[in-house]
Parts: structure tokens; sequence; C-alpha cells
């Protein structure tokens, strides 16, 4: 959304981050997530414990559940239930994973975080990358996957406001 928007009307845009997405279009990969998500709604945990048991049957790695797990508010039922509308983003999710809309590159200053262990920014999508974003400094934090903030939330940090600093 965020390259879409720089794209579509730069004059809007001071500057641009991106954390852990290139501009092409991707397969879906996030069926583990969605099924963790449904599991925590089908489920309704009374707390945080059975929310991540919930999330742990459909995903592994810890930050990533405790990352989800931001998405979660206790109802009015006193139950864990989720505050974004999961069906809506499944609905949407093939313009999600598609090409951010515009024709023109971003011209603005550009900081891309990639994590070192994700596929997301693959070394062979860096020429996609400067074709729409020729500015974009790319930065790679080391043991980080794709959720590049929650496994590395201080380097992630570090760089992002090192970026807002320059500007």
């Amino acid at each position: 959304v965020a390259i879409s928007l720089a794209r579509l009307a730069p004059e809007r845009v001071a500057s641009l981050m991106v954390a852990d997405i290139a501009p092409v279009a991707y397969e879906h990969g996030h069926d583990d997530v969605f099924a963790a998500l449904d599991n925590v709604r089908q489920g309704q945990p009374k707390n945080r414990r059975e929310a991540d048991n919930l999330l742990g049957e459909h995903v592994d790695s810890r930050p990533t559940r405790l990352f989800l797990a931001t998405n979660l508010i206790r109802n009015e039922d006193n139950v864990m239930a989720l505050r974004v509308g999961l069906d809506h983003i499944k609905q949407g999710y093939s313009d999600i994973i598609g090409v951010p809309d515009g024709e023109q590159p971003y011209e603005g200053p550009t900081l891309v975080l990639r994590g070192g262990d994700s596929h997301y920014v693959a070394d062979d999508m860096l020429p996609a990358l400067r074709d729409v974003l020729p500015r974009a400094r790319v930065v790679t934090l080391k043991n980080a996957g794709h959720w590049l903030h929650a496994d590395q939330p201080e380097a992630f940090q570090q760089a992002v406001m090192a970026f807002i600093d320059a500007q």
C-alpha cells in the first residue's frame, strides 16, 4: 500500500520505509497464519497463554506468534478475539500479494529493510526494487526472517531511527 501511494501520489510522500517486501508479485504463502488466526477465533481463548497454544498449532515461530497476538483484544464475552478483519484480509489477499500500483518509480528517499533469513526481498528481486525505488537504501537485518520487527526489534528500531534522523 505504501509503495503504491508513493508511486501514485509522490507529492504526498516525503520519504518511504518498507519492511521486508519488494515491489513484485508474490505467491500465496500465509495459509499457516490464516489457519492460526482462525484457530484463535474459533477457540475463543480466555487468556494469552491459551491463545498462544492455539496459534502454535499452526505457527512454530514464537516471535511470529507474539506478533500475531498483538491483534488480540478481550471482547465483551471476556475472551480473546481478533481486532482485525481477518475475512476482509483473506478476501483482499490477491491484491495484497500483487505488484504495487503505479507506473512511475518513486524518486524520494527510501529505506528498505529486509531479513537476512527471509525470501521476501531476495537478491534476485533487487533489480525490480531499483526500478520502482531507485533511491532505496537496502539494509539487511541478520538473524531476521520476514517478521523482522519481531525477530530483531532493536536492530529494526535502530535502522528506522537512523533513517528518520537522516531526513
